[in-house]
């Protein structure tokens, strides 16, 4: 046994611990032609529940070699409808990697791409091609450059963008094109950007409810948008995204929301005279174009390997989806990441890998190499993500597609209310007023009482529990759970064996641990905590507070405050802290005299106590300063 002093509390894990998804279709390769590369996909969902992917074939290392664009379509339940089919190839003709696809409100589709020129062919159905293929700029003084993109608005016609240099000292711009609902063009292309400089390039489009869009782009290392109204013109100035100047920003994605508003993500990577680590951001804004909240880091803390190509997704709950390709240093380089945000902002949990890597080598030529494609919102509120992965044992880079389906998110009422869970996974917010809620059915769920005195019984799965405001009750029946009890007088009481983190926080909280290897944090207040059966570790706080570790081989931290250190049974470890602290030890069975203990006084602050207790007697030593036993009051009790 040893007695030492905590110089500060142990920072906190992730406060949350959730499942936002459940994968419903396994990784799958989409493309069966296996030599070359199969790079650069994008997806659409069709109006009969299926989706189509794009993807660009590339059969030799040298690009000026067969090349093309290609496609396959699969059904509502992701069975391919046909073979894979080539939309476009060519044997030294300019086809370049970047395209993007639209779903049409017929049940068709169109696909815009890069040859030169910027090209689009419309499908009425499956690969039905209506008309010709179509070329979008027309202006024989510009040339058109990088990737495309198309989106259909609310009339069932649609806008195509793209980059175009005019050569000269004129700089790159960007221009877009409206599609009336039967193909025929609105109007001329049209030069976006009011500013000037000198390079506006990967542009993204996004179409509002009022049948009107959003353009997003880099716009000279910063990210910038453009709104227009149904009839094609501009409501307000260009906008500005990014809340700083000194980084560079590009990448960007965008998407509007389901009940208004929209989202821009991009990457910035570094200041704009010279390069750094990529991080992904976003930024959130209302249907009248306000921001909401400021710029957000999606990727959380800070990385110190690149996050990169965001993609951000509506979800049918009013929240979104941002993913992204993350690094991660290993020879498994590309992670494909997301995190998910309800329709208030809030980040429901923290980001999390979609993909499987196939390969822990640590030979950096036999890893897993995942870059994210594109992702979709099918009609059911399912995601599909299409990604690219290479291995060791592959010809080349291969396309392939996964389906998540993002757990129901529920939100509360106001006033009181009492809920039931179900068997799946759930994420509640609670709100307002005193309220009852049972997850005793299971499921891996979320949980936040809100304002108001709550009662919060979990089940078997691994849950995460935030009691919010006022003076909650939570249960929890088992599973590993995650556990915010808020500003209130709290009591947590632990039925199962799970190992469970739980956070008092603010309040005179009570949180008892049961059986596991529980971690229980006091926070401020004077709180009592006991960790029963199990090897625990209990952390005070800040306030005067009582830690009973009881069973098992407990590690006790007192932190600031004059707190009671009680190890219980077991061999145990308690760590004093700023303030007068009383440590309690308990002899295990066989020691037959208080000699026979031994413990080590390491740093200790306060005029602290120290108890043992043994075979029915015990010592108090009394005002230990200095690391000194001998300047303490020695005293039989």
């Amino acid at each position: 046994m040893s007695w030492a002093y905590a110089p500060s509390l142990p920072r906190s894990e992730s406060m949350i611990i959730l499942v936002p998804f459940t994968v419903t279709l396994p990784e799958e390769r989409v493309n069966t032609y296996l030599l070359g590369s199969q790079n650069f996909s994008s997806v659409t969902a069709l109006d009969n529940g299926g989706w189509v992917v794009t993807w660009y074939e590339q059969l030799s290392s040298d690009p000026r070699v067969t090349k093309g664009l290609i496609s396959q379509i699969h059904d509502s339940t992701g069975t391919p409808a046909a073979a894979e089919t080539i939309l476009e190839y060519a044997v030294d003709v300019e086809v370049t990697a970047g395209h993007a696809v639209a779903a049409l409100p017929n049940g068709g589709w169109t696909a815009v791409y890069y040859d030169g020129d910027v090209k689009q062919m419309v499908f009425a159905k499956g690969y039905q091609l209506f008309g010709e293929v179509r070329t979008v700029n027309t202006d024989p003084a510009s040339v058109s450059f990088g990737v495309p993109s198309v989106t259909v608005l609310a009339d069932g016609g649609w806008v195509v963008a793209w980059g175009a240099d005019r050569g000269g000292d004129q700089g790159l711009d960007i221009y877009q094109r409206q599609f009336g609902s039967d193909g025929v063009p609105v109007g001329d292309a049209e030069k976006v950007n009011a500013s000037a400089n000198y390079y506006e390039v990967d542009p993204v489009l996004t179409a509002l409810p009022d049948g009107g869009w959003i353009i997003a782009w880099a716009s000279g290392g910063d990210a910038a948008f453009q709104r227009y109204d149904a009839s094609g013109a501009r409501v307000g100035d260009q906008v500005q995204a990014n809340s700083d100047d000194w980084f560079s920003h590009s990448d960007l994605d965008v998407t509007s929301l389901v009940y208004g508003g929209w989202v821009v993500t991009w990457t910035s990577n570094g200041s704009k005279s010279y390069m750094g680590t990529d991080q992904i951001y976003q930024q959130r804004y209302d249907a009248d174009g306000e921001a909401v909240g400021g710029t957000l880091r999606v990727n959380g803390a800070k990385s110190l390997f690149s996050q990169d190509d965001s993609t951000v997704v509506a979800l049918q709950d009013g929240g979104w989806l941002v993913l992204w390709t993350a690094e991660t240093g290993s020879s498994v380089q590309g992670d494909l990441m997301a995190r998910r945000f309800a329709i208030d902002g809030t980040a429901l949990g923290d980001s999390f890998a979609v993909n499987t890597p196939r390969s822990e080598s640590l030979d950096p030529w036999e890893g897993d190499f995942s870059w994210l494609g594109d992702a979709a919102q099918l009609d059911g509120g399912e995601i599909v993500l299409t990604f690219t992965r290479e291995t060791a044992d592959t010809s080349g880079p291969e396309v392939y597609q996964t389906i998540l389906r993002p757990t129901p998110v529920t939100y509360g009422e106001e006033t009181a209310e009492s809920r039931v869970g179900g068997e799946g996974n759930e994420i509640l917010f609670l709100k307002g007023g005193n309220d009852w809620y049972d997850g005793s059915l299971g499921g891996d769920d979320y949980v936040d009482g809100g304002i108001g005195n709550d009662s919060i019984y979990a089940g078997a799965g691994n849950d995460t529990l935030l009691g919010g405001a006022g003076n909650d009750y939570i249960y929890s029946a088992g599973g590993a759970d995650l556990v915010r009890l808020g500003s209130g007088h709290d009591i947590f009481r632990s039925g199962g064996g799970g190992h469970d983190t739980v956070y008092g926080q603010s309040g005179n909280d009570e949180l008892d641990g049961n059986a596991g290897n529980d971690k229980l944090i006091g926070g401020t207040g004077q709180d009592t905590l006991f960790g029963r059966a199990g090897n625990d570790s209990l952390v005070g706080g800040r306030g005067a507070d009582a830690l009973y570790g009881n069973e098992g081989r407990d590690t006790i931290s007192a932190g600031s405050g004059d707190d009671l250190l009680s190890g219980g049974a077991g061999n145990d470890l308690l760590k004093g802290g700023r303030d007068a602290d009383t440590f309690v030890f308990e002899a295990a069975s066989g020691v037959s005299d208080v000699s026979d203990l031994t413990f080590a006084v390491e740093t200790v602050n306060g005029a602290d106590s120290l108890r043992i207790t043994a075979n029915g007697g015990s010592v108090l030593l009394l005002g230990i300063i200095d690391d000194n036993p001998s300047h303490g009051h020695l005293e039989f009790v």
